[in-house]
């Protein structure tokens, strides 16, 4: 069946009986709403704020789409159809702008029993709009679908209370806001959506009270306005955390401004459209040239400031590398005279300058240990510059790993001996083949890691460890000494990092020592950490080195 009153529409949609701003009023707010939506999706799809205005302009959409369905087709049966559906979806947005304005106000999802209400009143509301009590009768002359008043006027008192939530909620959440920034962000948004829900349940009120149903099309431009102050929030403060730059968004609103003068069906009325569009147009222009000034004087800071940094940051370079060089030459310099003294002392001890006394014997053996403990001392310095810089070369080739902790075990094991703490060893069978630098393992990773656990070790022992599968060796040193807090646990691999109860034993500690382990580790691409229960419960050192280093890495 089909209404004879107008021609059948071309296309599906368009009609040469249609109103005269009837595409105009409805293509423009269709495309802007479907646009924005993807696009805040696409740039956000993380954010239950985005997500829920995604179903707001995809249910406007809808509502656009099935308007002009309405308007334009004459087939009684997919009025019929079509109508309460629109009556849905009209319902439908203001329940969902109330829950797009409580996700966005408290940045956090709605409660359950808010969705719940709302969802009985949305389920409550579709069961009166498709029972036999709302659709009375199709009116043929008119070629609309009569509903029951009492429905109309239901939908309006709900509508309206739902508007009037919308309003309360908005006030109530920019006036808790925390800052000026964060109040006036929220106020554009709350006054842009309630702009928008008020236009809509407006006209739609007055249109199905007076019989007018053209003023609908009033109804949708307050998507436009709420889009463009979108844009704008998101423009100035990166709503949604997205970034826009403003004139891109200025430039499309003035491409989508003027081609809306496409959708003007009578010419009648194009005078006033164009005078419409030309102001929008214009203000429009003065704020886009704004924007582009700000954005170049903006560009021009940006570089001004870069340029400066570089500035800085070469003599800071420069002041760096002078400084490094300095301290080479003094650690340098320093290293030679304490070597010189280690000679001398050595010298003494051996008796090439005659027999000495006991007692300057005793003085001068505390003498060279200390000389020797500084000797080490400005060689950890010099490593650690060196390997901060990454000046050290590594000499990569293949050696027993289990020989080179074997020949060590028995160094520390007299040591371990002689200040009364047990010294176990436990080796894996076979040669134990590596491909690193051995030298720079056994001096500054094996030794440094075995030192440290006799140093600190006061009482009980030090148990080490070699195991080896497929591709790694792990390496472990466990001991019973002071033990590592969590804090110290942060600083340990640190450069000039050191445990505070390692610190009252070692007072001449540089905390270098693990920091050049770690760096040689990492050289090899292996790993180097440290577990303990705490302070006084010692601890356990693990080195994991892979058999074979990938070759391009090193």
């Amino acid at each position: 069946m089909f209404c004879t009153d107008v021609a059948p529409p071309i296309y599906f949609l368009f009609s040469t009986d249609a109103l005269p701003l009837l595409y105009y009023s409805h293509l423009p707010a269709f495309f802007v709403a479907l646009g924005s939506g993807i696009y805040l999706f696409y740039k956000n799809r993380q954010s239950l704020a985005v997500k829920v205005l995604l179903i707001l302009n995809i249910l406007f959409c809808l509502l656009v789409f099935f308007n002009l369905i309405l308007w334009t087709n004459v087939n009684v049966n997919l009025i019929t159809i079509i109508w309460p559906l629109s009556q849905l979806i009209q319902f439908s947005i203001p329940l969902v702008s109330l829950y797009l304005l409580y996700v966005f106000l408290n940045d956090k999802p709605v409660k359950m029993t808010y969705k719940l209400f709302w969802f009985a009143l949305f389920a409550l509301t579709g069961a009166l709009i498709f029972s036999p009590w709302n659709i009375l009768y199709f009116d043929l002359t008119n070629c609309e679908l009569v509903t029951s008043p009492a429905m109309d006027l239901y939908q309006n008192i709900v509508s309206g209370l739902i508007f009037v939530w919308l309003v309360v909620v908005g006030v109530v959440k920019v006036k808790r806001a925390a800052n000026p920034k964060d109040r006036l962000q929220k106020l554009l948004f709350s006054l842009g959506l309630i702009f928008f829900v008020a236009l809509l349940i407006f006209t739609w009120q007055v249109a199905s009270v007076l019989g007018l149903f053209a003023l609908e099309q009033l109804g949708l431009f307050g998507m436009l306005i709420f889009t463009a102050i979108l844009s704008y929030l998101i423009v100035k403060f990166h709503t949604f955390n997205i970034k826009l730059i403003g004139v891109k968004a200025l430039l499309v609103t003035q491409g989508l401004v003027i081609a809306s003068l496409l959708f003007v069906q009578d010419l009648t009325y194009i005078y006033f459209v164009i005078v419409l569009t030309l102001v929008v147009y214009i203000i429009l222009s003065a704020i886009t040239i704004r924007g582009v000034k700000r954005e170049i004087k903006a560009k021009e800071r940006e570089e001004m400031i870069s340029l400066q940094l570089k500035a800085t940051n070469d003599k800071l370079a420069l002041s760096n590398e002078g400084q490094e060089d300095f301290l080479h030459f003094l650690s340098h310099e320093v290293k030679n005279y304490l070597t010189k003294n280690q000679f001398a002392y050595e010298s003494i001890l051996s008796g090439d300058y005659g027999l000495v006394p006991e007692s300057v014997k005793s003085l001068i053996k505390e003498a060279s240990e200390s000389n020797a403990k500084g000797r080490q001392t400005v060689e950890n310095i010099l490593k650690s510059a060196d390997l901060s810089s990454g000046k050290v070369e590594y000499n990569f080739k293949v050696f027993s790993l289990t020989e080179t902790i074997k020949k060590l075990s028995l160094d520390y094991e007299k040591q371990a001996k002689h200040k009364g703490l047990s010294f176990e060893v436990g080796l894996p069978s076979g040669e134990g083949l590596i491909t690193g630098d051995q030298g720079q393992l056994v001096e500054h990773v094996f030794k440094n890691l075995i030192d440290n656990a006799l140093n600190y070790t006061l009482t009980g022992g030090i148990k080490v460890k070699l195991t080896q599968d497929t591709n790694n060796y792990l390496f472990s040193i466990e001991d019973t000494g002071v033990g590592l807090s969590n804090d110290d646990q942060k600083k340990l691999f640190t450069e000039g990092g050191k445990g505070r109860e390692s610190a009252k034993i070692n007072v001449h500690s540089t905390g270098h020592g693990l920091f050049i382990a770690k760096k040689i580790v990492e050289a090899h691409q292996g790993k180097i950490w440290a577990e303990s229960e705490g302070s006084g419960h010692g601890s356990t050192f693990y080195v994991k080195l892979p058999v074979k280093p990938i070759v391009g890495k090193i």
